[in-house]
């Protein structure tokens, strides 16, 4: 008699179990056949190999702020990043909603915002564009691709690797301070050939899967924020014996500009190569 009692419910905790661990890989079951997306292994050959996870490893759902500003720049080349911002996460928006849309135009804005960019040098860190020139790089490569890309696959490929560089080169400058949003950042886990596993920034907290799009609109393994540039730093300017003016900046303790990045542009230089192989 124990034995007719006992089982029904052993029965019927597995059927909770089973349901409750199925998650984004049942959504992705769905869509094996589909050669859509870059996670599905069937799809064309890997273009390139998923960087270091360097981010976001051994991290909880939500990651608090990790502050490793290392250079600021002047007020109105932050204004820069912004524009660039915006124009990203336009971009990862239209994906997320499986359309290119002005996806083409919002890439141009940041080739071009980036070149504005990138005629300042922060004071505190002279070498910057030297120390960042492969990150550098691979952010005006995968735009020009996304300028010119009306293939929603390739754009996902595209925007992956912008968005692995877009986010360690923010690591280094930090959030504008007078942008108008925080800026969280999530990771897919689910889309293995990219870097990080499918790594993005939005301008909310609510997910929308750029990698994925409709089919897994809310999937992904965690959450991350980054830091603002304190606005203490911005904008101060003194003026040295020689008469010369430029930006007042405190260094974290434990970072200097240049140690961390340049073994991950290695990685984005790594990715670059497979993907135009």
């Amino acid at each position: 008699m124990r034995y007719f009692t006992t089982q029904p419910i052993s029965l019927f905790f597995l059927i909770v179990m089973l349901n409750f661990t199925s998650g984004c890989s049942k959504n992705l079951s769905q869509m094996e056949l589909s050669l859509d997306h870059p996670a599905n292994h069937n799809a064309t050959p890997t273009q390139y190999q998923a960087s270091i996870n360097t981010l976001t490893s051994n991290h909880d759902e939500n990651i608090e702020d990790t502050v490793i500003i290392t250079a600021v720049f002047s007020e109105g080349r932050q204004d820069d990043i912004s524009l660039m911002l915006n124009a990203y996460f336009d971009i990862g928006d239209q994906l997320a909603e499986d359309r290119l849309g002005d996806l083409n135009e919002q890439a141009q804005t940041i080739i071009e915002t980036f070149h504005h960019l990138e005629e300042e040098t922060p004071s505190d860190a002279p070498h910057f564009w030297h120390t960042h020139q492969l990150i550098a790089e691979t952010i005006h490569d995968q735009a020009h691709e996304l300028a010119e890309l009306s293939d929603i696959k390739a754009a996902r490929i595209a925007y992956g690797i912008l968005s692995d560089a877009w986010i360690h080169f923010l690591q280094v400058t930090g959030i504008p301070t007078h942008y108008e949003k925080p800026v969280h950042g999530f990771v897919c886990g689910m889309a293995k050939d990219m870097p990080e596993q499918g790594i993005w920034l939005q301008d909310d907290q609510e997910t929308r899967n750029p990698y994925f799009g409709t089919s897994m609109l809310m999937c992904h393994r965690e959450k991350f924020n980054m830091a603002v540039t304190p606005s203490s730093e911005v904008g101060e300017m003194r003026k040295d014996t020689h008469g010369k003016e430029h930006i007042t900046n405190q260094h974290p303790p434990g970072h200097h500009d240049g140690g961390h990045s340049s073994g991950e542009s290695k990685a984005g230089a790594e990715q670059r190569k497979h993907q135009h192989d």
